[in-house]
């Protein structure tokens, strides 16, 4: 006989004719919900089979000592590190985390935070992807939130993130020092925070310092960053500044195939500094993202927040220029550019 599928937070909505947010404020023992809709909510709960056991057992003790994670994708190492760190940090205040992997879905994000919020104390979102209507609906729940690499004005939420502006900067003034006067920004074809965080500040710098900007966006991977090597190429730069290392690999592996020399040719530099930038063939210049550090202050947001003691923004945590081989001086403007032309055909 085949086993029944377990009624969800979606189902008790749906038979009570409610949003999902107002389930979630009823299970959790929010008083502010209407009576009578309170009422229905827990009939439906009941008709419907809905049984949240750790729910039941953190409205009894007031707390269920755990704090739900969400990541937009957990194979990519950045944000293992970051959650690394704050697993470790719960762990040492005798809290436990769940993880949530959105696969980079704003729904599948959203619809995840709302499920957990009558089973956990708070919710850490780190990159979020949802929407801000889908941002204020979480809110609207009353669970404390914690949100990493996301800043979003008129929210009175704690953010923790890294200094992107600064960072930048510091790498444009590197590559400009260098003689650079034609780069290529490849960003991340998703506009997340960061990505448009960075892209500001490339602009701005470009504007500043003086040199040629041409951006390409493709898949924050190393196969995104290979596959927008081809087009960075034809643009005939000097340096390539990529989203973050991952795709900074894919440029050097396609550059690499193409007998386009790093650093002789073209400078290729990346950002968050993960083990793959150390054993890349040339060593890769990038940002060190504070990964650890980013999730450490995570869960002292968290925990503080839990206190009634948060505070809506943490400042952003300084993110040094790492130099490695992949960065040299720019060749000669016609000769290197007019070679590279024809080796990349």
């Amino acid at each position: 006989m085949a086993a029944r599928n377990r009624a969800t937070i979606r189902d008790v909505a749906r038979e009570a004719s409610v949003s999902i947010a107002t389930v979630s404020r009823v299970l959790s023992g929010e008083k502010t919900v209407n009576p009578e809709m309170a009422v229905r909510v827990r009939e439906a709960a009941e008709k419907v089979g809905y049984r949240p056991n750790s729910a039941a057992r953190g409205l009894v003790s007031g707390t269920f000592r755990t704090i739900g994670v969400t990541v937009p994708d957990l194979g990519n190492q950045y944000f293992q590190e970051v959650l690394r760190a704050a697993v470790l940090a719960a762990k040492g205040d005798g809290y436990r985390i769940v993880v949530m992997d959105s696969m980079g879905d704003a729904d599948e994000e959203h619809e995840a935070c709302l499920q957990q919020v009558p089973n956990v104390d708070g919710l850490i979102l780190i990159s979020p992807r949802m929407t801000v209507s889908q941002l204020e609906g979480l809110v609207e729940t009353g669970v404390p939130l914690v949100m990493v690499n996301r800043v979003e004005p008129g929210f009175d939420i704690p953010t923790v993130t890294s200094d992107n502006h600064t960072a930048i900067g510091e790498l444009c003034r590197h590559l400009f020092s260098y003689g650079h006067r034609n780069m290529v920004f490849i960003n991340n074809s998703y506009p997340s925070w960061q990505a448009r965080a960075r892209e500001a500040a490339m602009v701005e710098n470009a504007a500043r310092l003086g040199f040629s900007l041409e951006i390409l966006r493709a898949e924050p991977s190393i196969e995104g960053g290979y596959l927008a090597a081809d087009e960075a190429v034809y643009l005939s730069p000097t340096a390539v500044l990529a989203f973050n290392d991952l795709m900074a690999y894919g440029v050097l592996t396609r550059f690499s195939e193409l007998g386009v020399g790093v650093p002789e040719r073209v400078s290729v530099t990346g950002f968050d500094d993960i083990e793959i930038a150390r054993h890349s063939v040339p060593p890769l210049t990038t940002v060190l993202s504070p990964k650890a550090q980013l999730g450490r202050l995570a869960w002292r947001a968290m925990r503080a927040s839990l206190s009634d003691k948060g505070n809506a923004e943490v400042a952003p945590v300084a993110a040094p220029v790492i130099l490695r081989r992949s960065t040299g001086p720019a060749p000669d403007a016609d000769e290197g550019n007019a070679e590279l032309g024809v080796r990349a055909r």
